[in-house]
């Protein structure tokens, strides 16, 4: 489960950035492919996030850089998923300021998430 969940986040961010007007313009096949698995992850996001969190439920309770990271992490997908489904209903036309915070969204649960998987190679070591 924890490899779906990475390789269809690097999936996503990847199509989401090829997405960005700098990259390529707008390719409405791509549009497509990220709305659907867009969809896909966000029930795979919020399966995982529950587990994963009741999983560590006993370490929640220390302040650590870890849990710190695994809580931007939370919050940045949580705000990456609900500016996804808003541009999707209402289409990022009328909506730019809305494609920014989808994108800065997107970009801090990026980083939050190799914060967080450096954070645990770190420790092992």
């Amino acid at each position: 489960m924890k490899l779906l969940v990475k390789s269809s986040t690097l999936v996503l961010v990847l199509t989401g950035l090829i997405l960005t007007e700098w990259a390529f313009g707008s390719v409405d096949m791509l549009i497509w492919v990220h709305l659907l698995l867009g969809f896909g992850y966000t029930v795979l996001f919020l399966l995982f996030s529950f587990d994963h969190i009741s999983g560590h439920l006993e370490q929640l309770k220390e302040k650590t850089l870890r849990n710190f990271t695994g809580l931007v992490q939370t919050l940045a997908g949580g705000i990456t998923l609900f500016t996804g489904f808003v541009l999707y209903l209402y289409g990022s036309k009328p909506l730019a300021g809305w494609t920014e915070v989808h994108l800065i969204a997107t970009l801090v649960f990026s980083v939050s998430i190799m914060a967080h998987i450096f954070n645990k190679v770190r420790k092992s070591e």
